[in-house]
């Protein structure tokens, strides 16, 4: 019996003609959005094909028309996740779920990325057999990822028919929560997204510090996370902030840390406060995280290095200084600026579940000429 054969012959509700175009349409906002492709509807004619597929248990049936009733009545984001637990619901119906341990090889890491990185990104030894389920959220997590410059292709050896068990929901949740609650005191809604996890920025600082003593100038500050984690490494810190409210929030944070006699928040806009603060200050190292763009998630083509910090910026910091960049996970490391070298570091979230294997930043470090 197929599954149209199934539906058609339910007893009870069945779903509308309209919810199928309705599912494709969501899960394809969800690719956009995560870049998670589904498995069987990949669009209308995966729909069809679907249908026409033997369903393997006639009880599997009620689990797809529960799945396909959570989707009415959800805002769009949750609509998107219920539209991918229908295509989930979908395989374990129609398709041989693997059940041996599989080994899964992963393609174009960039170069900077060596095996240690490699190892934590995937959980288990590169080349190693794991479980399907853990087959399963490496492909939705690592499949098509853009990585300093470079995309992840996973590659999985299977058979006819056969597919990956759909990934642990609770899992796949911790992999894809947000930041949460922000570690400084006062924040808005753009230092919530935009502040550096604690963790990350105390790395950082302590990195710089390893090559400069004395003063940092942040000409992007936002509500001053990296520069109390400069401070807070023995580091003095000009910041730089175009909207006065959040420079406000920065002196604050900085006061209520315990930091504000190392911070120095100034109002205004990098070009024009930076030629001065350079020229007074010969020997300050330069802390760079400008605005990336775009919100995390949101499909958007990788950074280069003449899009990430604008030429004019860049012109007055010259070639002489210490600089630490915070960069997004897929810049693309081979626009770094020479002469000298740069030393880099992929940096991984907390360690709570899940966490400690996403990559959320890249840490690029010159040292001073």
């Amino acid at each position: 019996m197929t599954l149209r054969d199934a539906l058609a012959g339910h007893d009870g509700w069945k779903p509308p003609r309209a919810v199928w175009p309705r599912l494709v349409q969501l899960l394809r906002a969800r690719r956009k959005r995560m870049g998670a492709r589904p498995e069987l509807l990949t669009g209308m004619a995966g729909v069809q094909a679907a249908m026409d597929r033997p369903l393997r248990r006639a009880a599997d049936v009620t689990a797809v028309l529960l799945a396909l009733r959570q989707v009415e009545g959800l805002d769009l984001e949750a609509a998107e996740d219920a539209a991918a637990e229908v295509d989930a619901r979908l395989v374990e119906a129609l398709c041989v779920v693997r059940a041996e341990p599989v080994a899964v090889t992963v393609t174009g890491w960039p170069p900077a990325f060596g095996p240690l990185e490699q190892e934590q990104l995937m959980g288990a030894p590169v080349g190693t057999a794991v479980a399907p389920s853990t087959a399963a959220l490496l492909h939705q997590r690592l499949q098509g990822l853009a990585l300093g410059g470079s995309t992840l292709q996973v590659h999985v050896p299977l058979g006819p028919d056969e597919v990956l068990p759909v990934p642990d929901r609770v899992e796949r949740a911790d992999l894809r929560r947000g930041r949460g609650d922000s570690w400084l005191p006062h924040v808005d809604a753009v230092g919530r997204f935009s502040a550096t996890p604690e963790e990350i920025a105390a790395r950082q600082a302590e990195l710089l510090a390893t090559v400069h003593e004395g003063l940092v100038i942040d000409p992007f500050c936002g509500c001053g996370g990296s520069a109390i984690a400069l401070a807070r490494a023995g580091l003095d810190v000009l910041a730089i902030e175009r909207d006065p409210s959040r420079a406000r929030l920065a002196g604050r944070n900085a006061k209520v840390l315990g930091v504000a006699d190392r911070v120095t928040v100034r109002t205004g806009e990098a070009l024009r406060l930076l030629p001065g603060l350079l020229r007074s200050h010969p020997g300050a190292a330069v802390f760079l995280d400008p605005p990336w763009g775009a919100a995390e998630g949101m499909e958007r083509a990788a950074l280069t290095w003449d899009t990430f910090v604008a030429p004019a910026v860049w012109s007055l910091v010259g070639d002489r200084r210490a600089v630490l960049a915070k960069l997004p996970r897929d810049f693309d490391l081979k626009t770094l600026p020479g002469p000298r070298a740069w030393t880099l570091r992929w940096e991984f979230g907390a360690a709570t579940v899940g966490a400690d294997r996403v990559v959320k930043l890249v840490t690029a470090l010159r040292g001073p000429a």
